[in-house]
């Protein structure tokens, strides 16, 4: 959750302008996110400027057609470049309010209860008209996707167990009638252009969540090819999930499909009885990463 108010400034300014807070220093937090392998979306709960001047907020003040005007160029802006946003809020809707009150400035009614320019305006972003909306699909379908960095193999919802225990779900094998399950490959497709486009002499980047791998010998595999680090990295008992990163060679990706495989290993020779031979471990968000252009 974010609240990148501009205090007054435009929404188009770059990143870091003024040296100060702006809209798109959202950039900047969703960098640090990735940096730390946090995929989750993010929400920006609170966004507006203020059309009335206190004591705190005169020199961040704007007029109501600046006000209206910055708010639709913002949302705009948050929908074209910011994807991984998924709630866009304006604050507020208040009136009565005392005119010292802060919250008057930044609400989209006046203290008498009439409306702004920018309740109007952004009514008629948020609903835009069929013809407008199958123009912009239409504009979709026949437009070149973009390069994307991120191929996702395995959502964040979907939870994998490799295996041989009986225990109640979760932890049932993946194939649950196949006992022992070890064996699990998953799929995501390139482009000509996502390998093109990628600096020849980087590595590309597979991450995934993992909850108790224990064997020395679980293998994870691009294309049939082991990667770098080849195994999984071995855990406790904890049943927490964990992080972790793989580097991929990019001459063994090729256009069209890909494979990412994890097979458990047999549990090393201090845990192996007759019924549990193979390591059990679950898997989730498997994510292969393209290396951006410098």
């Amino acid at each position: 959750r974010d609240s990148p108010y501009p205090f007054g400034h435009p929404p188009d300014d770059a990143r870091g302008a003024h040296n100060s807070l702006n809209l798109r220093r959202v950039h900047d937090l969703r960098a640090i996110m990735l940096a730390h392998n946090d995929f989750k979306p993010m929400w920006i709960t609170e966004f507006g400027y203020t059309t009335q001047a206190t004591r705190e907020t005169t020199a961040v003040r704007v007029s109501e057609e600046e006000h209206e005007r910055y708010l639709v160029r913002a949302y705009e802006l948050v929908r074209n470049e910011m994807p991984f946003v998924e709630l866009f809020g304006v604050w507020n809707l208040s009136r009565g309010l005392s005119s010292e009150d802060e919250k008057a400035g930044y609400s989209l009614l006046r203290a008498d209860g009439s409306l702004k320019p920018a309740y109007a305006a952004l009514q008629g972003v948020w609903q835009e008209p069929l013809v407008t909306r199958l123009q912009k699909a239409f504009t979709r379908a026949v437009t070149a996707p973009k390069t994307s960095d991120a191929f996702i193999v395995l959502a964040r919802d979907a939870r994998v167990h490799l295996g041989d225990s009986e225990h109640p779900e979760p932890w049932v094998p993946i194939y649950k009638t196949r006992n022992p399950s070890p064996t699990w490959t998953g799929e995501f497709y390139l482009r000509a252009s996502d390998l093109h486009s990628a600096p020849r002499d980087q590595m590309w980047r597979l991450t995934m969540e993992l909850m108790q791998v224990n064997d020395f010998n679980t293998r994870v595999l691009v294309n049939d090819q082991p990667v770098t680090p080849p195994y999984l990295p071995t855990e406790d008992f904890s049943t927490m999930w964990s992080q972790a990163e793989f580097l991929i060679p990019p001459e063994i990706l090729r256009v069209g499909r890909n494979t990412v495989t994890l097979h458990a290993g047999k549990l090393f020779p201090a845990f192996q009885h007759l019924d549990y031979t193979w390591d059990d471990f679950q898997v989730r968000q498997v994510i292969v990463w393209r290396p951006s252009a410098r």
